[in-house]
């Protein structure tokens, strides 16, 4: 069962009525060749793999099942976004900046979002092995039921609520990044690396979680 402690991250603020009538493929040329927001629009389906969008805008938009895989996003701003199912492998959100998003069952195998700004941020029940999160700046930012094996968190500067809750963090690597406060008593941690353990201080773990733990940062338990 998922933690029932409140998730106090603002959802996605949308229109009741969004606009539909053009293909995501043109809406992401004329943001790019004009530097204009995409502004309250809904996306199902398009392609637009290995797409270079850097610094693109992207307003009070629905995405759904939208294949962004080896997309450039660096730079790129989402303010009040949803993204349901949709592929982001591979991916590249460099310095871009994510206000009131929510990823719903999205693949973003590789993605890098190091350097990105996130605030508000959702990712439930998502698909994020390899995923890198370098000197990322999370403010209000969830994991929920998401794989994040081999995951890279270096460096990364928690503001406000960042929390994981049922998530895979197998072969994460905690670099520099504090866990305090964190309750990862629904996750599994096989084979998660840390610099030198201090991230771990102040991190809830189970008994069988402290076992394993305490092998990867050589305490001998007798």
């Amino acid at each position: 069962m998922r933690s029932t402690q409140p998730m106090r991250v603002a959802p996605p603020v949308l229109p009741e009525r969004l606009e539909d009538m053009i293909p995501l493929e043109q809406a992401l040329g004329l943001a790019q060749a004009f530097e204009q927001p995409v502004r309250e629009y809904r996306f199902a389906g398009g392609e637009a793999a290995g797409m270079a969008l850097e610094k693109t805008e992207y307003r009070a938009c629905v995405f759904k099942g939208c294949r962004f895989t080896g997309a450039v996003f660096a730079n790129a701003w989402f303010q009040n976004a949803v993204l349901e199912d949709c592929d982001l492998s591979g991916a590249s959100l460099i310095d871009a900046t994510l206000q009131k998003v929510h990823f719903a069952r999205c693949k973003l195998t590789g993605a890098n979002l190091s350097g990105a700004a996130l605030s508000d941020v959702t990712f439930a029940d998502c698909v994020a092995p390899d995923a890198a999160f370098s000197e990322t700046k999370l403010k209000n930012v969830l994991f929920v039921g998401t794989d994040l094996s081999g995951a890279a968190f270096w460096d990364v500067r928690p503001r406000g609520t960042f929390r994981f809750s049922e998530c895979r963090l197998v072969r994460a690597e905690f670099a520099h990044t504090s866990l305090n406060g964190q309750d990862l008593t629904t996750c599994d941690l096989s084979g998660a690396a840390f610099s030198d353990g201090s991230e771990l201080r102040g991190a809830r773990v189970t008994a069988l979680q402290a076992c394993e733990l305490a092998k990867l940062l050589g305490v001998i338990i007798e």
